[in-house]
């Protein structure tokens, strides 16, 4: 009850499950969450995603000030390539359409290196969410690597491909 203020606050661990009260319009929840990002979050057949859906539905449900903040490393994968990008800009769209108003990744600083394509492609795709991974990847090799990016695009690519095909799943659970 603080009328002009808005009130942010998280939704993590035991607090994830929205609470039966309501939630004033004032209040803004950033719903935390771990799962299995080499499916899409909208994904219905991956069952640990499925949960994280279930928890993002129950907030909005409460409130429209609800954003995405997910752990996006896994332990062993901190320092490697984030290879799971595709996944959540594909997702991206259908979760701003249910609602939601934004998303953000965690890192420490120690793996900025090795992740700055996942948050630039957050970033724009935050700008403009309309754009594909595929775009986004050109743009980005494009930028950081002037003429070695089209080595740097099949690098990338390769890595991800390798990681999808031999890696059954992410979740840190």
């Amino acid at each position: 009850s603080y009328p002009g203020k808005s009130i942010g606050t998280f939704a993590y661990s035991e607090t994830t499950q929205p609470p039966d009260i309501d939630v004033a319009d004032n209040v803004s929840i950033t719903l935390t969450a771990a799962g299995n990002y080499m499916k899409k979050l909208t994904d219905p057949t991956d069952p640990g995603n499925a949960g994280i859906m279930a928890n993002l539905n129950g907030w909005l449900n409460k409130t429209e000030n609800v954003h995405f903040w997910a752990h996006y490393w896994t332990t062993g994968m901190d320092s490697c390539l984030t290879p799971y990008a595709r996944t959540v800009i594909e997702a991206f769209s259908e979760l701003k359409a249910l609602g939601f108003k934004g998303i953000c990744g965690e890192t420490r600083p120690p793996y900025w290196p090795s992740q700055r394509l996942f948050f630039y492609a957050l970033a724009r795709a935050g700008w403009d969410n309309s754009l594909s991974f595929d775009d986004i990847l050109d743009d980005y090799c494009n930028e950081a690597y002037g003429p070695a990016a089209s080595a740097m695009k099949s690098y990338y690519l390769l890595y991800e491909s390798r990681i999808y095909a031999n890696v059954p799943s992410l979740s840190i659970n």
